[in-house]
């Protein structure tokens, strides 16, 4: 079973995407390698949802395909473990179509924007492997391999560079900024104490708003990601690949205002950020 979260609300109405949705896994969580959100903030995620305003059940993938066959042309973010792409991608004909998962993938989505990955380090640190390629390496490389429409990629060096400030946020995305910070002060020994003027990074925002705006943005030129078999990514030039990523090279400051300003903007007019 799978909780599915319409995110349009978190996106300005300028955008030109025609579907974004988040997906919440109701199941699984203790198969993932990394520290997860406690289940505790699961129940809170449903509890704000339970008005039913924004919430449904059902299959992600048979989700995306509905939604892929409905349309001409989509993109898709993917901001979390990349299991639901290699799921759509290994799918068969349904209901829905009668192509299969590639078929449908290489007919309908235009680009698919990944927060995974981190290909740049700072001096004398060590490689290490991108949480969300992390939980599940086999999908993430299956999907980096063998996806057969264009790849953006924001990695975590790039996401890091903007911070949201809890301030600007209320309802369920500020519920899940206090799990963040909860779960990291106790992991660190810390106390644990409510600070709107705390900020964190903003993976999943700034591979959003790349979907949204992508040609505000710097990439690099087309390659291909590599995943090692501990998670480890590697990203090499080739012109014949479709795969590109977010550079250091770009206005971080800026992409941050942008972000924080909306959510203010939210804050004020009275809508769930």
């Amino acid at each position: 079973m799978y909780r599915i979260l319409s995110a349009f609300r978190f996106l300005p109405p300028e955008s030109r995407l025609k579907s974004c949705v988040a997906v919440l896994r109701n199941s699984g969580l203790s198969e993932y390698k990394g520290e997860p959100l406690p289940c505790d903030a699961i129940d809170n995620y449903a509890e704000v949802l339970a008005d039913g305003k924004n919430y449904s059940a059902g299959n992600a993938v048979k989700l995306m395909r509905k939604t892929l066959s409905e349309n001409d042309k989509i993109d898709i973010i993917c901001v979390g473990p990349s299991c639901n792409i290699a799921g759509l991608m290994d799918n068969l004909a349904d209901e829905y179509s009668d192509k299969n998962g590639m078929e449908l993938i290489k007919e309908k989505v235009g680009r698919l924007y990944i927060m995974g990955g981190a290909f740049v380090f700072k001096e004398g640190e060590k490689p290490f492997a991108e949480w969300n390629v992390e939980q599940d390496v086999p999908s993430a490389k299956k999907t980096f391999d063998k996806f057969p429409s264009e790849i953006v990629v924001v990695p975590s060096e790039a996401g890091a560079r903007v911070a949201t400030i809890a301030e600007t946020t209320k309802g369920l995305t500020r519920k899940a900024m206090e799990v963040f910070f909860k779960t990291g002060d106790r992991r660190n020994g810390i106390k644990y104490e409510e600070n709107p003027e705390r900020t964190r990074p903003s993976w999943d925002p700034l591979t959003c708003m790349a979907a949204i705006g992508a040609d505000e943005y710097t990439y690099s030129e087309y390659g291909k990601v590599d995943v090692s078999g501990n998670g480890i990514t590697k990203f090499k030039k080739e012109k014949t690949e479709k795969c590109r990523y977010m550079t250091m090279h770009n206005d971080f400051k800026k992409a941050e205002k942008k972000l924080n300003d909306y959510l203010k903007s939210l804050t004020r007019s009275g809508e769930k950020a």
